[in-house]
């Protein structure tokens, strides 16, 4: 098979040992204006790695696999320069479905309130999540609302409309 092509396998695992017998085997999609594309090579192996490494192996998820099936349809037709955010988003949807989504919605310590009205907001990568002030550690980066606000609409599975600005402090 060629990389990133979608196909229809049917196999047997033999209970004795870790072989497959493969009975048979059709393409359902090769994507393959992907393949002639070095950018869009780049952003779909992205996205297959991570699902790779999240994903347990033989534990069939239909939302990681239509995570994946969704995104490279979308980079197949694709403008390059649009590439790069879209793996972002891709990625930041994937850590939700994988177990990994931060905490956005107060603090995950205390569930205080956080951030106000053009305040900016505490993000605790140890914590996994924003923070108030009193628990705030050397941990902590500040996100402006726009960038938090981008980020629920990114694991809400709504549509982003994200700011040069916000996606550069997302990216760092």
């Amino acid at each position: 098979l060629e990389p990133f092509a979608r196909a229809e396998i049917i196999f047997y695992k033999r209970e004795a040992n870790d072989l497959y017998t493969l009975s048979d085997a059709v393409v359902i999609d090769a994507f393959t204006p992907i393949r002639m594309s070095v950018r869009k090579v780049a952003a779909a192996q992205t996205l297959c790695e991570f699902t790779d490494k999240t994903s347990p192996a033989e534990d069939p998820d239909d939302k990681t696999y239509t995570l994946l099936v969704n995104f490279l349809e979308v980079v197949a037709r694709a403008e390059e320069p649009s590439l790069k955010t879209l793996a972002y988003f891709y990625l930041l949807r994937g850590m939700g479905h994988a177990g990994l989504r931060p905490h956005l919605a107060d603090c995950v310590r205390c569930r205080a309130e956080c951030g106000g009205a053009g305040e900016k907001f505490n993000f605790s990568l140890a914590a996994g999540g924003m923070v108030c002030d009193r628990h705030f550690d050397d941990t902590v980066i500040s996100l402006r609302p726009e960038t938090v606000a981008v980020l629920r609409q990114a694991y809400g599975h709504r549509k982003v409309t994200v700011t040069r600005s916000a996606f550069e402090e997302i990216e760092s």
